[in-house]
């Protein structure tokens, strides 16, 4: 036999529950959601916060959300060229993404920086899309 519950009884109890719940139970973010809030919020104090944008869009890439990291990566790219693990990243989420040819040429220009260890870890990557484009 199934029990049901007036609507307007559930909406008692849920409001019951979310006054007595703490707000940090209530979202039940995950570690890497709650680096990607804290490095959204701080961009949005402070919108050419550079370290921000990079937090923010690994913490996008850890949560597979790639078009938000590309598109954070694009702006922090626009405003340093020279960034080489910014660029590393953008690669990383085209790559995700299947753009390949883009990919590869994003870490070409990693691997060219003359950032040693920045270009170390785009290498296997590089590889990885040539062989894929």
């Amino acid at each position: 036999m199934v029990t049901y519950f007036p609507a307007a009884a559930v909406r008692l109890a849920c409001v019951a529950l979310l006054t007595v719940m703490p707000p940090a139970m209530a979202l039940a973010s995950t570690p890497q959601e709650q680096a990607r809030d804290d490095a959204f919020e701080r961009m949005y104090n402070a919108p050419t916060d550079r370290d921000a944008m990079l937090d923010y869009a690994r913490a996008s890439i850890a949560l597979r959300d790639f078009e938000a990291a590309m598109a954070v990566l694009e702006r922090l790219v626009a405003l340093e060229p020279d960034n080489a693990e910014a660029r590393r990243q953008l690669a990383l989420a085209e790559f995700a993404l299947g753009s390949d040819e883009r990919a590869a040429q994003t870490l070409r220009r990693v691997v060219d920086s003359g950032d040693e260890a920045a270009a170390a870890r785009a290498e296997p990557y590089l590889r990885a899309a040539e062989a894929r484009a």
